[in-house]
C-alpha cells in the first residue's frame, strides 16, 4: 500500500512540474506583431497577418480596401475590371462601357473624344477643313462703300489638312492659300492676291451656316471684306 501511495505520490509530481514549466519549453521567438502561443509553441498572427513570424501583412485586410463593382484586392490595390478605374473600382470608364473610338489620334475622357488639331466630330473622323469645301459660293466684297459680287470656291490644300484655298473668279482666277486656327477660324498669311500689287493678309472665320468671312488688309488701305455664301 505503501508503494502504491508512493508511486501515485511521483506521477502527481511529474505532472505538476511538466504543467508548471511548460512556458519555458518554447524557444525564444519574435512573433513580431503576434503572441507565442505557449501551448503549441507557435506565433498566433493579428488579423491581416501571416508567415511563422507574423512578418507577412496582408494589406488588403490591415488598410480595411474594399474594391467595388467585382474588383479584387491584390497587395493593397485594386485590379478592376474593364470598365471601372478609380481607387476602389467605385467609377465607370464610360470610354470602355460605351465602346468608344477615337480616330485620328484622339482619346477619350469620361465618354467623349478629345481630337486633335484638325479632326472633329463625335469619333474625330471629320476634319476642319470639310465643311468650307465647296465649287459654288457668291462671294460678295465690300470695300468701303463699293460692294462687288463674284463666283468663288474654297479647296482643300493637297499636303496640308490645316490648310484651304480661297477662290475668287473674275475673268481670271484668283488664288490665296490659308492656315486654319481652330475649326471655325483661320488666317491668310501675308502674300500677293494679284501678282505685282501689294500683298495681302486678314483673319477669316465660318459661322453655323457655311458663311465663310474674312477681311483682308493691303498695308496702308482700308480692309475689304469677302463673304462666301452658298
Amino acid at each position: 500500500m505503501k508503494k502504491l501511495n508512493l508511486l501515485l505520490l511521483l506521477v502527481c509530481s511529474v505532472l505538476f512540474l511538466s504543467q508548471s514549466c511548460k512556458d519555458d519549453t518554447c524557444p525564444e521567438t519574435n512573433c513580431n506583431t503576434g503572441v507565442i502561443n505557449t501551448e503549441t509553441c507557435v506565433c498566433d498572427c493579428p488579423t491581416g497577418f501571416s508567415g511563422t513570424n507574423c512578418e507577412t501583412e496582408d494589406l488588403c485586410v490591415t488598410q480595411s480596401v474594399d474594391c467595388k463593382n467585382g474588383g479584387t484586392c491584390i497587395d493593397g490595390t485594386c485590379d478592376c475590371p474593364d470598365g471601372y478605374i478609380g481607387t476602389n473600382c467605385e467609377t465607370e470608364d464610360l470610354c470602355v462601357m460605351q465602346n468608344v473610338d477615337c480616330k485620328n489620334g484622339g482619346t477619350c475622357t469620361d465618354g467623349i473624344c478629345d481630337c486633335l488639331n484638325g479632326y472633329e466630330g463625335s469619333d474625330c473622323s471629320e476634319l476642319w477643313k470639310d465643311k468650307y469645301l465647296h465649287n459654288d459660293y457668291t462671294v460678295a466684297v465690300v470695300c468701303g462703300s463699293d460692294t462687288n459680287y463674284f463666283f468663288g470656291r474654297i479647296s482643300s490644300h493637297s499636303s496640308d489638312d490645316l490648310k484651304i484655298k480661297l477662290h475668287i473668279v473674275d475673268q481670271i482666277e484668283f488664288t490665296l492659300n490659308a492656315n486654319l486656327l481652330t475649326s471655325t477660324t483661320f488666317e491668310v498669311p501675308e502674300q500677293e492676291l494679284i501678282q505685282g500689287l501689294p500683298s495681302v493678309s486678314g483673319p477669316g472665320s465660318i459661322d453655323e451656316n457655311g458663311v465663310v468671312t474674312v477681311i483682308l488688309t493691303t498695308m496702308g488701305n482700308d480692309p475689304c471684306t469677302y463673304t462666301y455664301t452658298r
